[in-house]
């Protein structure tokens, strides 16, 4: 009876310590399953090849699941700037160049990647670029590419109408004299460029930045005046229809020869001609003598880490599978422009992919002085103060010696807004 007695306790004690072993194994198991958020914004195309990249890194990392955030561009700032006021941002966030400033003044806004650089290889990016994204010696992003501003052309329309290129600033001024069509022009701009072009002739011939490095204004009053005379002018001659429209002209319309904007924007410039028959080419922006000229450049876009995150080597074992990894490299390819890892660059010219418009445009010219953006020129409160003002000047409701002092007096004010 005894032994029976015995038997029976022993049954139900290794029948406990299974369950407690498998009950055990359950929990250990799911404290390495780990859900990280992943928000960036961008069309069909990015999305769907951003979607394939995440299945290949949860195939490579199965106890790390990604949950994917993302939208069009429209909005999706408002709400991001919501998310992280509320500390409620995604683990690993596709930023904007100026989010930087806005959210991160004194570097402590984003994650320090230096503190995950035993996953993230950052030895794959040069220092100009670690450069870009750091904030008070605080590495809070890396620069997924660089972008720069260049002309792109309708190559059908400029051969009708003998335009090769706008070489000079006179060139471009004067080139309404080769259009026939009253319907279409030499150039068109987005409510954005539309200030970026006037900017670069004023800096061009005044050698002063539009914003400082401090965030103050480069530009005095005769400066504005001069950048809106330059813009009226335009107009005027018809060289740029007065309506400006929202986001890059893809010159598939065949009613400008030419556009002025980022190269990030070249891959769907370039499918959307070849869509059409139509030949799409670039250059670099004129200049006063027809040699050298100068662009802005900035980051397209960089990645960032949450600061509130509580799987930072998780995020940067995704960020580094992105960024870094061949297989992910050759599926996102341009998409989010030519990218600055040189992993993923040696990638790319393995599989004979570094090639096409973007590729071409992004180009260092030694012809070309390149100019790094302030981050406040990306901010929408001045850039809603800049199409103000081009608004007027272009419908004739102020001259641009009226507007140049209200326009200067709104830039100082809103930059001091920005600054606290």
């Amino acid at each position: 009876m005894y032994k029976r007695i015995v038997a029976i306790l022993m049954c139900c004690f290794t029948s406990l310590s299974i369950y407690g072993c498998q009950s055990n194994n359950n929990k250990d198991k799911s404290d390495d399953s780990v859900t990280i958020r992943f928000s960036w914004w961008g069309g069909e195309s990015r999305h769907d090849k951003t979607m394939e990249v995440i299945q290949k890194f949860e195939e490579k990392y199965p106890n790390i699941k990604v949950k994917p955030e993302f939208a069009e561009w429209t909005g999706f700032n408002k709400k991001m700037s919501m998310n992280i006021a509320g500390n409620e941002e995604p683990d690993l966030m596709q930023i904007n160049y100026d989010w930087l400033e806005a959210y991160s003044k004194d570097g402590s806004g984003f994650y320090d990647l230096n503190s995950v650089s035993d996953v993230l290889k950052l030895d794959n990016y040069s220092k100009e670029i670690l450069k870009y994204g750091t904030k008070n010696n605080v590495l809070n992003g890396i620069s997924i590419s660089m972008n720069k501003q260049v002309f792109y052309y309708n190559e059908d329309l400029a051969k009708k109408y003998g335009i090769e290129k706008f070489n000079t600033w006179d060139e471009l001024l004067n080139s309404r004299s080769k259009i026939s069509d009253e319907n279409e022009y030499p150039l068109e701009l987005d409510d954005v460029s539309a200030w970026a072009l006037p900017t670069a002739y004023v800096q061009e011939k005044t050698g002063k930045d539009f914003i400082k490095d401090d965030g103050t204004l480069g530009f005095n009053e005769e400066d504005l005046k001069d950048l809106l005379t330059f813009y009226k002018t335009l107009v005027d001659n018809k060289v740029i229809p007065a309506t400006l429209h929202k986001g890059a002209n893809d010159l598939s319309d065949n009613k400008s020869v030419a556009g002025f904007s980022w190269t990030s924007d070249a891959t769907k410039i370039e499918g959307l001609m070849k869509k059409n028959n139509k030949g799409a080419g670039f250059s670099k922006l004129p200049s006063v003598d027809g040699k050298t000229s100068l662009s802005y450049v900035k980051p397209s876009m960089l990645y960032a880490i949450s600061k509130n995150t509580e799987h930072p080597k998780e995020a940067a074992l995704l960020l580094n599978f992105i960024l870094n990894d061949e297989d992910a490299a050759k599926v996102l390819g341009f998409d989010r422009g030519v990218p600055s890892s040189s992993t993923a660059i040696k990638a790319l010219e393995v599989d004979n992919k570094l090639s096409g418009l973007q590729y071409e445009a992004n180009k260092e010219d030694s012809s070309v002085k390149e100019i790094l953006i302030s981050p406040y020129y990306e901010n929408t409160l001045i850039q809603s103060v800049c199409i103000d003002a081009l608004n007027k000047v272009g419908y004739g409701k102020a001259s641009p010696d009226q507007c140049a002092k209200e326009t200067y007096d709104n830039l100082n004010r809103t930059l001091d807004s920005i600054r606290k």
